[in-house]
This record gives C-alpha cells, sequence and structure tokens, in this order.
C-alpha cells in the first residue's frame, strides 16, 4: 500500500508526497480557476495510465532483449463537460522501426495487465495508436485493449 500526502501551498497549488520519497507539484487547472502552471489532478491521471502502460510494456521489452529505451509514449487527454471529467486518453507508442508484430501482440496484451487502466470508469475511452511505419496496427479502442 501507497501512502500519497497531499498539502495545500494556497494559490491553486498543493504539493505530493509519496512517502518522503519523491515529490510533485499540483495544480488547479485554468478551467478551475487555477493556472496552467504545473499538473492538474486530470493530468495526473493521464500521466498515470502512460507511466503504468510503460512499466507493463517494459516487463515484456526486457524478457523479449528489447532496449525499452528505444520506446516512449505520450498521452492526449481530452475533457467533457457537465459534469466536468476525462472523456478520452490516446496514448500514442513510439516504438523503434524494427519492432515485431508478434511482440507488438505481447505487448497489447500486457498493457490490458495495467491496473491503471483497469481501475479508469468504463466511460472514459481509451485509445492506443502504434506511431510506426506503414505496417502498424490499427488504433486498438477500449475493450479490445
Amino acid at each position: 500500500m501507497a501512502e500519497i500526502h497531499i498539502r495545500g501551498l494556497g494559490k491553486g497549488e498543493f504539493l505530493l508526497e509519496k512517502e518522503g520519497m519523491a515529490e510533485a507539484l499540483c495544480v488547479r487547472s485554468s478551467a478551475s480557476a487555477g493556472k496552467d502552471a504545473g499538473f492538474s489532478p486530470t493530468d495526473l491521471v493521464a500521466a498515470a495510465l502512460g507511466s503504468c502502460l510503460m512499466a507493463v510494456m517494459e516487463a515484456v521489452l526486457e524478457r523479449s532483449g528489447c532496449d525499452p529505451c528505444a520506446f516512449s509514449l505520450d498521452v492526449e487527454k481530452e475533457m467533457a463537460e457537465s459534469p466536468s471529467r476525462i472523456s478520452r486518453l490516446c496514448v500514442r507508442i513510439s516504438p523503434p522501426r524494427s519492432l515485431e508484430a508478434v511482440l507488438v501482440k505481447k505487448l497489447e496484451r500486457a498493457m490490458g495487465l495495467c491496473p491503471v487502466k483497469r481501475s479508469l470508469a468504463p466511460d472514459v475511452k481509451i485509445v492506443v495508436v502504434w506511431e510506426h511505419p506503414k505496417d502498424s496496427p490499427p488504433p486498438v479502442e477500449e475493450g479490445r485493449l
């Protein structure tokens, strides 16, 4: 179990601390009368999904003898209004050009094991797009991931 301590700093800023090991600045978004000077709580959800997916993929890559440093991903967050919520998270994975289709399938299966993904509400649409050569698989949407 991890304990996260959150301390208000005023003016829409909060300091997040994990058991004295790491800290991050969190801010209210400009949409809720804050400022866009750091990670908003919904940005942290997007970052949590991306880092969780990267962690499960890294384990598969290491077992397959691939360099996980050759991979990167970006997460684009879309918000809905009334009520304000995350409606869609688009994950764009940038693998090396030489990635084999068999490994892509293993990575896609592993991504389905991400605990953050499993914890998100079913109405949050998750789309995964592989950004590599013409033989890339089609986008994978929630339910198929």
